[in-house]
C-alpha cells in the first residue's frame, strides 16, 4: 500500500508516489493499492488501520505531508499508531542502517 499526503498534488503530479510504486514494481513488487489524500492525520490514520487489516498489504509506504507547513502533518498522524516497542533509538538506528527507513522529517 502506498498513501501519498499532499494538499497539492494530484495522481498526475505525484511523482513521490509514482516514483515509490516504479521502484517497488522494478523489483517484483505488487501494489495492493495507492492513495492520495489531502493532510488530515484522521484520513491517514484510518487508511494506515485498514492497511493493516487487509491480507493483501504487507508493507505500508506514507510519503509526503512531512514539510513545514501546519497543514504537513504526516509524521504526527502516524507516530501514535507504532508499536511501543518503536523507540526513537530503535528509530534512528534502522534509519543509520538504511538512510530510508522509518518515519521522519528531513
Amino acid at each position: 500500500m502506498v498513501i501519498t499526503c499532499s494538499d497539492t498534488r494530484t495522481p498526475e503530479t505525484d511523482t513521490s508516489g509514482a516514483l515509490i510504486m516504479n521502484a517497488l514494481k522494478e523489483r517484483g513488487h505488487s501494489i495492493a493499492s495507492y492513495h492520495l489524500v489531502k493532510d488530515e492525520p484522521s484520513v491517514i490514520r484510518k487508511l494506515i488501520k485498514q492497511g493493516a487489516k487487509d491480507r493483501h498489504v504487507q508493507a505500508i509506504i506514507v510519503n509526503g505531508g512531512t514539510g513545514i507547513s501546519r497543514r504537513d502533518s504526516t509524521f504526527e498522524a502516524i507516530d501514535g499508531l507504532l508499536e511501543n516497542g518503536w523507540t526513537d533509538s530503535a528509530r534512528s538506528s534502522a534509519i543509520s542502517a538504511t538512510r530510508t527507513s522509518g518515519p521522519r522529517r528531513s
